[in-house]
């Protein structure tokens, strides 16, 4: 009808959606230490990679990304001193994140006690 005007209401989202561990139902458990659905890596400011506290070159980080998409686990990172320039290989290490389709979790701490949550 011309002059009509169509109101539209929508319900607000109200609920957040946490991702859910397969085996367990819960939400997804904090890291353990020898946790295989985990890859802790780190970045410094130099360029070391590092898997689980392990040097690693790129080519290796990325086939232990194919093994933990396969045990649909998540990649914790940490790139020491962030407020610097970051290395090329920290972008390296994102695009192999991005590449494996993995969830990844961001911490400024090398303990990753403050992770954001990715994917």
């Amino acid at each position: 009808m011309p002059g009509s005007h169509c109101v539209r209401f929508f319900k607000p989202v109200t609920t957040l959606h946490h991702p859910r561990n397969k085996n367990e139902g819960s939400p997804v458990a904090k890291p353990g230490e020898n946790d295989s659905r985990f890859a802790r890596v780190k970045v410094t400011p130099k360029g070391q990679i590092f898997l689980n506290d392990q040097p690693v070159t790129l080519y290796q980080l990325k086939r232990s990304f194919s093994e933990l998409k396969q045990q649909e686990g998540t990649v914790l990172y940490y790139r020491e001193d962030p407020e610097g320039e970051p290395p090329v290989e920290a972008m390296a290490v994102i695009q192999a994140v991005v590449e494996a389709r993995l969830p990844i979790r961001l911490s400024g701490r090398p303990d990753d006690s403050d992770t954001a949550g990715l994917g």
